[in-house]
């Protein structure tokens, strides 16, 4: 869940995948008030898949729940 000082709103449902090289992100769901607040992009770097996401303003807000499974 994002949201700006502007007041606009984003939840996006996030899904990785990778083959420990590269790392691929796929949206199950992506919703917001008005316009993307937040962009995403993922790498693998040191045996880690790494999340990032950056505010479109400056002053966003970012809440992240965390849910993954090994197999």
């Amino acid at each position: 869940t994002a949201t700006d000082p502007a007041n606009e709103a984003q939840i996006t449902e996030i899904y990785i995948v990778h083959n420990g090289t590269t790392a691929a992100i796929s949206y199950g769901s992506n919703t917001f008030t008005s316009a993307n607040v937040i962009t995403y992009s993922a790498q693998v770097s040191s045996n880690q898949v790494n999340l990032n996401a950056n505010g479109v303003v400056a002053g966003t807000a970012i809440r992240i729940q965390k849910l993954y499974f090994e197999a």
